[in-house]
C-alpha cells in the first residue's frame, strides 16, 4: 500500500535513516505514479544525501502541481545553495517569504545565499530579520556568526557564536573549534 510506504519512508527520514526512507518513498513512487506530493519527499531525501541534480528533479516535478508550497520552495532553495547555485535560490526564496513573511528558515537561507554571494550587509539584515520573527533560531544565529566572523568582525562573531550557544550548545560546541582557531 503506498501509504504503508509513505509512513515508512516518513519514518526512516526522521531520524535520518536516508537510505531507507528513499527506498520507501520511490516505492510510492512506483505504486502511485500519479503521487506528486511524493517528489517532495524525494527531493528532500536526495538533497540531504547529497544528490542535488536528482532533488531538484523531484522538486521541479512536485511544484507543477503545489507552485505556492512555502516548504517546497524552501526545500528547492536549500538544495539549490548546497549544490552551489545561491543566486537562483534568491528568487525562490523571496518569493516563499511573499508567500509567508513569518517562514523563519526562508529567511536563514536566503541570510545564506546573500553570504555566499559576498553581500554581507544583505547577509545580516536578513538573518536579523529571522532572529526577530524566532530569537531562538540557531541556524539564523549561526549566519550571523559566520558573516561576522568573515567580515572579521571577530568580537561581534564571539558574541553572536555565544548566544549561539545559549540556545543550542551541541550546534555552537560542533562549529566552535572551526571559529576559535582563529580568536
Amino acid at each position: 500500500c503506498s501509504i504503508c510506504h509513505g509512513n515508512l519512508g516518513v519514518f526512516f527520514s526522521n531520524p535520518g535513516q536516508l537510505d531507507l526512507a528513499k527506498v520507501e518513498f520511490e516505492r510510492v513512487q512506483a505504486l502511485r505514479p500519479d503521487n506528486v506530493k511524493v517528489h517532495q519527499h524525494l527531493g528532500y531525501t536526495y538533497a540531504m544525501l547529497g544528490d542535488y541534480k536528482r532533488a531538484l528533479g523531484h522538486f521541479e516535478i512536485f511544484f507543477g502541481r503545489y507552485p505556492n508550497d512555502v516548504e517546497g520552495l524552501n526545500n528547492y532553495s536549500a538544495a539549490l545553495l548546497n549544490g552551489g547555485r545561491p543566486t537562483e535560490a534568491i528568487a525562490h526564496l523571496e518569493r516563499a517569504i511573499t508567500i509567508k513573511p513569518t517562514h523563519v528558515l526562508s529567511y536563514v537561507n536566503l541570510g545564506f545565499a546573500y553570504a555566499d554571494l559576498g553581500r554581507p550587509t544583505e547577509a545580516l539584515a536578513t538573518f536579523r530579520k529571522a532572529v526577530a520573527l524566532q530569537y531562538d533560531a540557531p541556524q539564523a544565529w549561526f549566519g550571523i556568526t559566520r558573516v561576522y566572523f568573515e567580515s572579521g568582525q571577530t568580537r561581534a562573531a564571539h558574541t553572536a557564536w555565544g548566544i549561539l550557544g545559549q540556545i543550542d550548545k551541541k550546534f555552537a560546541n560542533r562549529i566552535g573549534p572551526a571559529f576559535l582557531q582563529t580568536w
